[in-house]
């Protein structure tokens, strides 16, 4: 997910616990965001069953004359949690 900024505040107010089926996997940006925003962002997902599976940080190519730096998280449905997840 990419919403330019919003990643964060989106996925802070989410109750994915509710979706079915649930995304195993979600990767969102977070580089506009403070660490303590970020921090806050994991703690919640974590309440919803998700846990930290990658974190990156550098250049990433948007295509060919395009690039940004981009600080993005992927985070896992940790198995044990109740209901199905999707890739």
């Amino acid at each position: 997910m990419d919403i330019e900024g919003l990643d964060n505040a989106i996925l802070q107010n989410a109750t994915l616990s509710a979706l079915r089926p649930r995304p195993r996997y979600i990767l969102y940006e977070n580089a506009y965001d403070s660490g303590e925003t970020a921090a806050a962002t994991v703690a919640h997902l974590e309440t919803q069953g998700y846990r930290v599976a990658r974190q990156v940080s550098g250049p990433d190519m948007l295509g060919p004359k395009q690039c940004h730096t981009g600080h993005d998280t992927l985070v896992k449905l940790h198995h044990g949690h109740a209901g199905r997840g999707v890739a």
